[in-house]
């Protein structure tokens, strides 16, 4: 199989491809081989990146492609490069000739050159032309311009850490966590505080009942609850409580419910219709990791044991996907020191039972896990002592994670969390707020 090259660079200030130069054989000049033979056939499209952000790489993004092309008998003449706006109108047609080609196969390599400097979806389609004029079939693909998707928005008028977040509509109550202070291990607070996503503007509301961080937080009917949690005090600093609390946004008011059966810190928390599921967590004096799975129903103030995971877990992740439960991530130890195989634990309702595969995530803890139209993005965490800015999205469609765009710097996401609205997600951390919005994610 021969390869020929051709490089495309660009002509406008928006994202248009013409063609430079012709194959190997030369620059120029008419086609090559004799008339006759089939129409040529092309295939395996490949071009990497996909996409790049606004202004990036000084106004211009290298793309690097190849096709595979055959043709029975005959040759090239010349290969089409269209270029079609959102719109689909054509914004550029260039036709490069093609020399040197005489029957069976080849490979064409391409290198792209991309203006970033206006915002649009686009669409590549290549097509060849035999000597004999016979055309092949349509190759296409896509390329986006897009915002960078992570952006800083006003932080939280009290910087903490550890905190939980339950979303309603645009507002995410931001609850709990540790002070930032000097002080080793930090002192909790009973602060929340109220982010508009829609306004960009912070207000207070009534404090927890008591000062606590590493709770769990969920919403239901249109109300917070607020279970567990650790006072920072015991044998290992975790002081573990067995609390439920209760807000109601219209009344600004707390109230008290049944207390959990197995006091729990940093459990994994996700809804299931009217029912809170507390996934692992710590528990006990001295505090260690559980791998128990409690159910609190809403309606009846009742708790109930669901199978356990398949290892304890504390400080992980959870998300409800196609009505299962995906647990992520999680410290082996209750030292927090210790990360997870490269697992993931899938609950099933129905069954009652939990599941283990392998995925491709890198082992963490105090993720934040985030669901977006199906999707669940794992952000940061810490890896053996230290935090990363790993940024992946899981499709339980496939049972894969893709890396997505990172968080701007390291943020420890035990002393942060996240909520999702209007189909974007708000990290909260002591230093910042950040938005992050999937769909301008080119990776």
């Amino acid at each position: 199989m021969k390869t020929y090259s051709i490089t495309l660079r660009l002509a406008r200030q928006i994202l248009v491809l013409s063609l430079g130069c012709a194959f190997l054989a030369g620059c120029g000049g008419g086609g090559g081989g004799g008339g006759g033979g089939g129409s040529p056939t092309l295939s395996g499209f490949f071009y990497s990146p996909t996409g790049a952000y606004l202004g990036t790489g000084q106004g211009t993004a290298t793309v690097f492609g190849t096709a595979s092309f055959s043709i029975p008998g005959g040759s090239l003449s010349s290969v089409t490069l269209r270029v079609l706006d959102s719109n689909g109108a054509a914004v550029f047609t260039n036709t490069v000739p093609v020399q040197g080609s005489t029957g069976g196969s080849g490979l064409l390599n391409a290198t792209i050159s991309v203006s970033t400097a206006t915002l649009g979806l686009y669409t590549f389609e290549v097509f060849a032309t035999s000597s004999s004029g016979a055309v092949s079939n349509t190759l296409t693909g896509s390329f986006r311009v897009t915002n960078f998707p992570w952006i800083s928005l006003q932080g939280m008028p009290t910087p903490r850490g550890n905190v939980a977040v339950a979303t309603m509509g645009s507002k995410h109550y931001v609850m709990g966590g540790v002070a930032s202070s000097n002080v080793i291990p930090p002192p909790p607070v009973s602060t929340v505080e109220v982010y508009d996503a829609a306004t960009n503007i912070w207000a207070s509301a009534a404090n927890l009942p008591m000062a606590l961080q590493g709770i769990s937080a969920a919403v239901v009917g249109g109300k917070i609850y607020v279970l567990g949690g650790g006072t920072g005090t015991g044998s290992i600093g975790c002081g573990v409580v067995s609390n439920v609390n209760v807000y109601d946004p219209s009344t600004n008011i707390w109230t008290v419910k049944g207390p959990i059966p197995t006091p729990m810190d940093s459990s994994g928390t996700v809804v299931i219709g009217t029912q809170v599921y507390l996934v692992g967590g710590k528990s006990g004096a001295p505090c260690t990791n559980n791998s128990g799975v409690q159910i609190y129903d809403t309606v009846q103030d009742t708790w109930a044991l669901v199978a356990p995971l398949p290892q304890a877990f504390s400080q992980l992740g959870a998300s409800v996907l196609g009505g299962k439960i995906y647990a992520f991530g999680g410290s082996a130890n209750s030292l927090q020191s210790g990360n997870t195989a490269l697992t993931t634990g899938t609950y099933d309702p129905s069954a009652n039972a939990w599941t283990t595969f392998q995925t491709n995530l890198v082992g963490r803890q105090n993720l934040a896990v985030t669901e977006v139209n199906g999707i669940a993005y794992l952000t940061g965490g810490i890896v053996t002592g230290a935090s990363v800015p790993d940024n992946t999205a899981y499709d339980p469609a496939t049972g894969q994670l893709q890396r997505k765009e990172p968080l701007p710097a390291n943020v420890f996401t035990s002393v942060g969390g996240s909520g999702a609205s209007n189909n974007a997600i708000y990290f909260f951390t002591p230093a910042a707020t950040w938005l992050y919005v999937p769909a301008d994610d080119v990776n």
